[in-house]
């Protein structure tokens, strides 16, 4: 018997292989990159996979014109405050409470709540495990997994070896 070398993508492979057998679509980074085969993001500055959101907005807000959703999507993509606490406090509002935008009907401008996961009915929504998601900010990251649901990314998951001293 052969014994297997324990590391990180040892790990990696695994927790993938975990996301799918719980139901998540399994993804790779450079996929979803300009040029990649889906092409989910236009830059690589892009956390969010905006067509995925769309996609997902469409269908568990039905009745809603496209215009609506696509405002839901801009307040999130510039959801950015002061500091990042402020920024994850203002997204996990729209996250909990869905975004409010104004659409306009024939008898004049109604207030509208465009859900962004849809809590009562969680096969509605779109779960999608990713490894080696390069974002570039700053600095340039490429973490080992990102969870996303509906095309929010809600969960990084980086890898260490314990056994390594540089990880």
């Amino acid at each position: 018997m052969t014994a297997v070398e324990f590391t990180e993508s040892v790990v990696e492979l695994a927790a993938l292989e975990w996301f799918a057998e719980i139901g998540y679509t399994i993804g790779h980074g450079p996929d979803l990159e300009p040029g990649g085969v889906v092409q989910a993001r236009a830059t690589l500055q892009e956390t969010i996979l905006r067509p995925r959101l769309l996609d997902a907005l469409r269908r568990i807000n039905p009745g809603l014109p496209e215009v609506a959703l696509e405002e839901a999507v801009r307040r999130v993509e510039g959801v950015g405050q002061p500091s990042l606490i402020l920024t994850n406090r203002a997204f996990h509002a729209m996250l909990a409470n869905g975004v409010e935008v104004e659409v306009m009907t024939p008898e004049g401008v109604r207030g509208e709540r465009v859900v962004l996961v849809d809590a009562a009915n969680p096969e509605a929504n779109e779960f999608l495990a990713v490894n080696q998601v390069t974002v570039v900010g700053t600095h340039k990251r490429r973490p080992d997994i990102v969870v996303f649901v509906n095309g929010l990314p809600l969960a990084v998951i980086e890898l260490k070896n314990l056994a390594s001293e540089t990880a």
